[in-house]
């Protein structure tokens, strides 16, 4: 499964049913494994793992993610509410609300459902649902206040620290995202994401370490796009327009579906003299229809090519 062979796990699974039929995990995973490859007999396969383990959460999960994806959410919710009555004492149950109201885009629902994962047991993973679910209910505030509270209480939960510094720097807290940045670099050094993340909360701050934070990362990394277009748009904004459009135009070959790398490239094909590339590339990005922090200034630039 974890390779992408999912039809050589599906074999697997039911050879391990025949040796084990009585076991609520293996017509799990094999419900699992007909599911990835979008098999209809996987819904039977997660309703025997619920027969045999009827507090399955995992199984329940499984189920009711296939039933909102086949547009049968009420179905979905029902299972989810049976779990929350059966097991009160539980996360389960108000988790996976949770998750089937964000998987249907009802933001606003999923929220007081992961709050009542989280009263029952409090964890992080728990809290960035929580955010996720706020933060997307348009309750970004409060979402970041809760992870800053939770890392405040738990200041080795680097998952959530992450996560917080990233909301921080989305939202234009770059001093305070750096401080967290800076914290987790100092237990895992190598962290491509957060240095590159550090890299971009230094440029918005003109603080000169960006560019050779952004340098290492791409050295450690040279393949990755977004890695790529961080060091390409730096090197950019400190007037190396040569190297920094060699840079985007390779970033932007390998991820053609963001419109964040094809804006970064628009501007440095217009500063570089190049205003019809640019331009084509600031059509192709807005026209994506996909939501990107620098979309107003996208669609600012392109008025004026």
């Amino acid at each position: 499964m974890s390779i992408g062979q999912s039809k050589e796990a599906v074999a697997t699974f039911e050879r391990m049913i025949a040796a084990a039929p009585d076991s609520a995990v293996a017509h799990f995973e094999l419900a699992t494994a007909r599911a990835a490859v979008k098999s209809p007999d996987a819904e039977a396969e997660f309703r025997k793992a619920l027969s045999l383990n009827p507090d399955y959460t995992d199984a329940a999960n499984g189920l009711a993610l296939l039933m909102v994806r086949s547009g049968r959410h009420e179905e979905a919710l029902r299972l989810a509410r049976d779990l929350q009555k059966k097991l009160p004492q539980s996360p389960g149950g108000y988790e996976l609300e949770g998750n089937i109201l964000m998987e249907s885009a009802k933001y606003q629902g999923a929220v007081p459902a992961y709050l009542s994962a989280f009263k029952v047991a409090p964890t992080g993973p728990a809290a960035v649902r929580l955010y996720m679910a706020l933060a997307r209910a348009g309750k970004l505030q409060a979402g970041i206040s809760n992870l800053e509270q939770w890392v405040a209480a738990y200041p080795n939960d680097l998952l959530v620290r992450g996560y917080l510094a990233d909301a921080l720097n989305q939202s234009g807290r770059q001093k305070d995202a750096a401080g967290h940045y800076q914290v987790i670099l100092s237990r895992n050094p190598n962290d491509l994401l957060v240095m590159n993340n550090l890299a971009l909360a230094y440029h918005e701050m003109k603080d000169p370490r960006a560019l050779g934070l952004a340098e290492k990362a791409y050295q450690l990394k040279p393949d990755n796009p977004n890695i790529a277009d961080t060091f390409g748009w730096i090197l950019l904004g400190t007037g190396k327009k040569d190297r920094a459009l060699e840079l985007l135009q390779k970033a932007s070959s390998q991820a053609r579906n963001s419109p964040t790398i094809r804006y970064h490239l628009a501007v440095a094909l217009a500063e570089s003299g190049n205003r019809t590339k640019a331009k084509q590339e600031l059509e192709q990005a807005l026209g994506m229809n996909a939501p990107f922090a620098e979309k107003q200034q996208a669609a600012a630039l392109l008025k004026t090519l």
